[in-house]
């Protein structure tokens, strides 16, 4: 798939999809993961979302070794769960150059070449403030209990293994 020349990370991109599922091409997995968790937020929701991914793949642990595994590993993006609804929508939004997938698409390009900044301070975890706050907020996986970043588009951004950088 060719990389795409993107001067600003909010610039949709048009590269010709097709839509195989499920995709295996890095910059496919991680933009039909933004879509998929964040495409009714907001482009910056989306960027944040990415840095969550990027921020996992570079520090491998149980949530994955690279982007690819980081999006698709078992629970860790609930869209990607067995009987998510989102995939249909993702797929249409593919073929029918949705301009949110688009965008998407250029944040996971930049995110892959490693020129998309970090806006989350290190995140490796985030939740929707529409839900009550998950059990690893409080402790995960026996550490003590998460560390808050930042807050946004609706989204609580979370270091829960990471360090700050």
């Amino acid at each position: 798939m060719p990389t795409p020349s993107n001067p600003s990370p909010y610039e949709p991109i048009t590269i010709p999809q097709t839509v195989s599922w499920p995709p295996t091409d890095p910059a496919t997995v991680v933009a039909v993961t933004l879509w998929m968790e964040d495409r009714s937020g907001s482009k910056e929701g989306m960027h944040a979302v990415c840095n969550v991914i990027m921020n996992r793949a570079n520090n491998p642990r149980w949530w994955g070794t690279d982007a690819v595994t980081v999006c698709e590993d078992k629970e860790q993006f609930s869209s990607w769960n067995p009987g998510s609804t989102q995939i249909p929508l993702v797929k249409a939004a593919m073929e029918n150059g949705d301009e949110n997938y688009a965008t998407a698409l250029g944040l996971a390009h930049l995110a892959l070449q490693n020129d998309l900044p970090d806006i989350t301070e290190n995140a490796d975890s985030y939740y929707d403030t529409s839900i009550p706050p998950p059990y690893w907020v409080y402790s995960h996986r026996g550490n003590p209990p998460a560390t808050f970043t930042v807050e946004i588009a609706g989204q609580r951004y979370y270091r829960t293994e990471l360090e700050a950088t």
